[in-house]
């Protein structure tokens, strides 16, 4: 069995007490038309407890973790505290996703480094991260230049591959015309 010793756990999840009753919630959006903050008011008598993710933080995950399974299909040991997060946000996010029609996954986002990350999906759209862990968890700043490192790498990749193509044309039209109809050369993004 596989032990989960010595991980950092980060859960996402808002640990503040929502207002329970509408007096409550009268007062809580008092405060906030008070303060400037008219975004935040509670339209529903619910207060989410997991905020949406921008659209940086799903690019930077999507670039560190390319493999992301439905957590049905995941064969690991999920820590207690990532559990317990996504109990306490499952409510809310199935009562937002029934109000857009959509449909709740719940996925874990890997790669071999970082370490896994918990993501809610509403539809295509929205996604909420729930929790991750690891041995060492990096701030977003860290994950944020790790993903530019890997996209710049994979770039000069793709890049001498293209100046390959296009010295094979230069050099020898021929030979480039048979790689096009051998299927030896099939990506042409210019």
């Amino acid at each position: 069995m596989k032990t989960m010793d010595k991980l950092q756990i980060e859960t996402y999840i808002e640990t503040q007490e929502a207002p329970k009753d509408k007096q409550e919630v009268d007062q809580y959006n008092e405060a906030l038309l008070n303060l400037g903050l008219d975004h935040l008011l509670i339209k529903d008598e619910k207060i989410s407890p997991i905020a949406p993710m921008s659209d940086l933080e799903i690019a930077v995950y999507k670039v560190l973790c390319p493999s992301q399974d439905d957590i049905k299909n995941y064969g690991h040991p999920i820590p207690l505290r990532v559990l317990e997060a996504y109990a306490k946000c499952k409510d809310y996010l199935e009562d937002f996703c029934a109000k857009k029609s959509d449909k709740l996954t719940i996925e874990i986002w890997t790669d071999k480094d970082p370490d896994p990350v918990m993501i809610a999906k509403a539809g295509y759209r929205e996604k909420f991260i729930i929790g991750r862990w690891g041995k060492e968890l990096q701030d977003f700043p860290t994950l944020l230049k790790r993903a530019k490192e890997r996209s710049l790498s994979k770039s000069r990749k793709e890049i001498e591959e293209a100046r390959n193509i296009v010295k094979l044309y230069d050099e020898d039209k021929d030979a480039f015309a048979m790689g096009i109809i051998a299927g030896n050369i099939s990506n042409i993004y210019f």
